[in-house]
């Protein structure tokens, strides 16, 4: 959820408010030991005023280690 926010947010290019919904994201999926490569690559985009394009529900390949 945190995620689309984040994303609608920069598509807006309000990326403040992205740059916090992505954030909130983050330290839900590290709490849960996901891997969080292209969460991270979000949140730098957002960070550089740039809005992520893409499927927000791809997925790291299966038996990725967590980024932290």
């Amino acid at each position: 959820m945190f995620e689309a926010v984040g994303a609608a947010y920069a598509a807006n290019a309000d990326f403040r408010a992205a740059s916090a919904q992505q954030r909130i994201a983050l330290r839900k999926a590290q709490s849960l030991g996901w891997n969080t490569r292209l969460m991270t690559q979000r949140l730098a985009a957002y960070r550089d005023g740039r809005p992520w394009r893409g499927d927000l529900l791809t997925l790291p390949p299966a038996g990725s280690r967590a980024a932290r």
